[in-house]
């Protein structure tokens, strides 16, 4: 009978070997190491997609570093890279403690609207851009106000302050997209225009990244409720 270590070990020379498949399968063997290690940090205010997102990239690390020869299972270095996220996850508190900045609420406001303006041939009403983003209507009069009256280049901040705020913004930003899958971190930084790239309609991004349009509208909701819930 071959024995689940044996089969461990056939699948990391696979991987080694840069089998995808037999690397995705590894990870899935893994995961009740991964679940146990995010567990512990359920209560703290960093958001949990981004810490799952971490330890699975710590557990790849694992299997690269692994070596049969040291004497250690692979499931035991998988687990001892895990204690790992305990780093991340304290530099992570502070950044988790940022209200939600303005950026990235104008970024999903200006996505909606663009995407809706365009599927329905005219400007959309405040209830169908309350349902679409998942806003109240006060909400999305709100901004829709201030987008009118106010250069959106315009920061609410005093000048001594800008160059830390954006500094913080560019630190949620990069820290809620860590928790994204790549292809979802493409979509991300078009419908949010991150880190300088053209900011696109659902449907453009949709073809980019060979999402369905549903999927990105999807990942913009969840995205943006992430951000409210966990910052």
């Amino acid at each position: 009978m071959i024995t689940k270590e044996a089969e461990e070990l056939a699948l990391w020379r696979q991987h080694k070997a840069g089998d995808k498949k037999a690397t995705n399968t590894l990870l899935r063997s893994m995961e009740p190491h991964i679940q146990q290690r995010v567990s512990l940090y359920r209560d703290v205010p960093v958001p949990a997609p981004a810490i799952l997102g971490h330890a699975k990239q710590l557990a790849i690390h694992a299997f690269d570093t692994f070596d049969p020869k040291a004497g250690t299972q692979l499931s035991t270095h998988v687990v001892n890279h895990l204690q790992r996220v305990s780093r991340f996850v304290n530099q992570g508190k502070n950044i988790a403690r940022i209200p939600e900045h303005r950026f990235l609420r104008v970024g999903t406001f200006n996505s909606a609207h663009d995407s809706l303006n365009a599927g329905l041939g005219r400007a959309p009403s405040t209830e169908e851009l309350a349902d679409d983003l998942g806003w109240s209507h006060r909400e999305v009069q709100t901004m829709a106000q201030s987008l009118k009256y106010r250069d959106l280049s315009e920061s609410a901040t005093p000048d001594g302050a800008e160059g830390k705020f954006r500094d913080r913004q560019t630190e949620t930003m990069a820290f809620v997209r860590y928790g994204l899958t790549p292809v979802e971190r493409k979509a991300f930084d078009h419908l949010f225009g991150y880190d300088g790239a053209p900011q696109l309609h659902v449907g453009e991004i949709a073809k980019k990244t060979n999402m369905s349009v549903d999927a990105v509208y999807r990942l913009r909701r969840r995205t943006a409720q992430d951000v409210r819930n966990n910052l």
